[in-house]
């Protein structure tokens, strides 16, 4: 059993952080057992969502709106439940029993999202949607599978609001003020081609329309979404063609054709990268190392060379961390006034770029461990998972090897 090391810092009124400190510094969280095997974290305001290997989840941190899913009954408007101080498996309203099967999850400020049944169906719990005065996971009624789809492939929450994605094709998007909205991606694509060919060709809209619409479905059956983020009240997401679009909240009808959609003018993007906490977004090029794009407006904010070139940006709710992934090193830079990005307690904005030097010391005395960031409003979560040795690599593969040279001499009658 590879060992994992969980630590936290920030914000500690809810019990999120899992240890009783709150001096802006990362400690081990002390509230997981050695027994239970998370493979999925994700932070929303003040809580915090884990998913074992066994595909249940356990929720710790806020609960005033319902959003760690850990009680059965009715609430109302005024729910105000204390947090959830211990690791708490979460509940199924559907079934009267713990929530199992969970394919996928994310979180927001104040709710959890999850796909489960083998990827057929959502079930929610928190506050902005639907039949909020359940306290445990349900059914949202909205957030149904259409016709001829056969499963759900992506989830993603935002601040205040969350999304789906179906057969790597649709969106589902639900936020606070809204009705469930859907988007195509397939007529996303084509206007947004037809508006590049027209800008190119000087050609009217309605022709080259005639022409792409006559064979729609077989010019755009190669596309899909690779990937969806939700951002504080709105999405994004990637196709396999390394080119980003995301949603425009100001005109339900704007965007390209109409649909609510805009495209990032950069083709290159091979991954966008934010958190159910986050304000901002940040984007990794093919080319010219990785950048962070703020706010969508048309500006690509370089991340200053001093931190190296290969390295991932984190953002964080007004704050960043910045991991160097050659050097093994991480970083911290903005306001961190509640102690989410681990370096302390600062009176003031943090300029330049601030070494986690408590993270950096234990990713140095420990080579073989590999980092990943959990980003939450006023937190965050670090997760040390222990790698297989390049000695157990070889020796998992020779074991692989003569098991299949053994089967492969096997007669069956």
């Amino acid at each position: 059993m590879k060992k994992k090391i969980f630590l936290s810092s920030g914000r500690n009124d809810s019990y999120q952080l899992g240890h009783d400190k709150s001096d802006g510094f990362y400690h081990e969280m002390k509230v997981i057992p050695q027994n239970l095997q998370i493979k999925k974290v994700e932070c929303g305001r003040s809580h915090v969502i884990f998913q074992t290997f066994d595909d249940e989840l356990y929720a710790l941190g806020r609960n005033d709106h319902g959003q760690c899913g850990v009680q059965f009954g009715e609430i109302g408007d005024s729910y105000n439940a204390p947090p959830v101080t211990t690791l708490t498996q979460c509940l199924n309203n559907e079934t009267k029993s713990t929530l199992q099967n969970v394919n996928d999850f994310s979180v927001g400020w104040f709710h959890t999202t999850v796909i489960c049944n083998n990827y057929t169906k959502i079930l929610y719990t928190g506050t902005y949607i639907n039949n909020r005065n359940k306290s445990a996971f349900s059914e949202h009624a909205e957030m149904k599978l259409k016709e001829n789809c056969k499963k759900f492939t992506k989830i993603s929450s935002g601040c205040h609001c969350f999304a789906v994605v179906m057969d790597d094709r649709y969106i589902l998007f639900k936020d606070i003020n809204s009705i469930t909205k859907e988007y195509d991606l397939f007529k996303i694509v084509n206007a947004s081609n037809n508006l590049q060919y027209n800008l190119q060709r000087n050609l009217q809209n309605d022709n080259f329309n005639n022409l792409q619409n006559n064979n729609f479905n077989n010019f755009n059956n190669h596309l899909k979404i690779t990937d969806l983020q939700c951002t504080s009240s709105g999405f994004l997401f990637l196709t396999n063609e390394n080119i980003c679009y995301f949603s425009c909240n100001d005109n339900e009808n704007g965007g390209i054709g109409g649909y609510g959609v805009n495209r990032i003018k950069n083709n290159q993007i091979v991954k966008i990268c934010t958190s159910g906490a986050s304000m901002d977004v940040s984007l990794k090029l093919l080319k010219n190392g990785l950048n962070y794009y703020k706010s969508f407006e048309e500006q690509m904010i370089e991340v200053g060379n001093e931190i190296g070139k290969e390295f991932d940006v984190i953002p964080f709710y007004y704050s960043y961390q910045f991991y160097n992934r050659e050097e093994r090193r991480l970083y911290a830079t903005s306001g961190s006034g509640d102690g989410q990005l681990g370096i302390g307690l600062p009176d003031s904005g943090v300029d330049g770029y601030t070494p986690v030097n408590y993270v950096n010391e234990l990713l140095k005395n420990n080579p073989n461990y590999e980092i990943t960031i959990h980003p939450g409003c006023d937190f965050s979560v670090i997760v040390l998972e222990e790698q297989e040795t390049r000695e157990e690599k070889r020796t998992k593969s020779v074991l692989f090897c003569q098991l299949n040279n053994l089967l492969s001499d096997v007669n069956i009658v």
